[in-house]
């Protein structure tokens, strides 16, 4: 199962819906960075990534998985991922630039897209690839429903919904409002609505400095979070 081919892509995709943000980002599309991988017996796959529909970033992307990785990939054996995968990683070049960001994103697009081609040929889930379950059930929260965009009203009938008709055990909600005291009662009116046997998160996506951070957690100390 020699590679034969890597191309990388780009696309751009609507949400359904309005605009989501959180309290430091803003979008209303979804990128998708990723590579076309394609072999000598016929197998071709995709790996992604996801990112912010920044059109000159995505490039970036493209780019170093385009004239970066591409040449090491070609003419190895796609079975061999993990191996793969520690050769692109290692690669003393791409480690002096940088070991996140850029480099880490085409990484896993092609590891993604590696591992795919597996699972195709081998007619075999992922999961299973990866040692199978351990346990028959997973815990799962759910935080597509509590985006800084979504009105106070719509946030709480969107948490309840979640945990009574589509079972989820734990509620994610972003905060991070310019006056906190607008967080903490979002904060309160989820609680109250999903109750204290549900798992409720905040997630205030790295815009606070630690102090502010701090101030704001003893005033949500009360909710158990």
């Amino acid at each position: 199962m020699t590679i034969v081919g890597v191309e990388p892509s780009i696309l751009h995709i609507p949400l359904p819906g309005n605009t989501i943000k959180d309290s430091t980002h803003s979008v209303n599309h979804w990128g998708v960075t990723g590579v076309r991988i394609s072999t000598d017996d016929g197998y071709e796959d995709c790996g992604f990534t996801g990112t912010h529909v920044h059109l000159a970033s995505d490039r970036l992307i493209t780019a170093c998985i385009r004239d970066c990785y591409a040449e090491l990939l070609l003419g190895e054996d796609a079975w061999e991922s993990q191996r793969l995968r520690l050769k692109l990683a290692r690669l003393p070049a791409t480690l002096w630039v940088g070991r996140a960001g850029i480099t880490q994103l085409a990484l896993d697009a092609i590891d993604v897209a590696l591992w795919v081609i597996k699972c195709r040929r081998l007619e075999r889930p992922r999961w299973r690839l990866l040692g199978g379950s351990t346990i028959e059930q997973l815990s799962a929260y759910n935080t597509d429903v509590g985006w800084l965009s979504i009105h106070d009203d719509r946030l709480v009938d969107g948490c309840r919904q979640a945990v009574e008709e589509e079972g989820f055990v734990g509620i994610k909600i972003k905060v991070g409002h310019d006056n906190p005291i607008l967080d903490l009662r979002r904060v309160e009116a989820v609680q109250r609505a999903i109750g204290p046997d549900v798992t409720l998160a905040i997630d205030a996506n790295g815009r606070s400095d630690f102090p502010t951070c701090q101030r704001f957690c003893r005033s949500a100390e009360i909710f158990n979070l």
